[in-house]
């Protein structure tokens, strides 16, 4: 019984542990695979006929539907407090950032760029986090 009590108290003072920026920077990043994810099935269900063009929006989905699985492996890396994380992190979101910005600019580029812009913020704002995780055992 003692045993459960110390247990949860020290799951409270795990949870109590983690700042808000971080909590914003996690929400951001599976804000981010839902929005990878979200784009991957639109670009699935486009209604092109051509057969070249359909070939290429199902290369794109694949991307975009492994970009939403990079994201959500980097969340679960930041909840595990792996070391990792940051230096992924920082390369998915600045490629993301780079491929929108290249990319025909419409309104699901803006999406993908502010979301992306904000991740990268909270991922430099959470810097001194993500190098105690270093310390950390994984």
């Amino acid at each position: 019984m003692e045993n459960n009590i110390q247990q949860s108290n020290n799951t409270e003072n795990i949870k109590e542990k983690t700042p808000i920026t971080m909590r914003v920077f996690q929400v951001l990043i599976i804000i981010n695979a839902a929005i990878w994810f979200v784009f991957g099935i639109l670009a699935l269900l486009g209604g092109t006929t051509n057969p070249d063009q359909v070939s290429i929006m199902r290369r794109l989905s694949l991307l975009m539907f492994g970009d939403a699985a990079i994201l959500i492996f980097i969340f679960r890396g930041t909840v595990k407090k792996q070391n990792w994380t940051y230096t992924g992190a920082l390369i998915v979101l600045i490629i993301n950032i780079f491929l929108s910005v290249t990319d025909e600019f419409g309104v699901a580029d803006f999406i993908a760029i502010f979301a992306s812009l904000a991740a990268l913020i909270m991922l430099m704002t959470n810097k001194s986090i993500f190098d105690s995780f270093k310390k950390t055992k994984t």
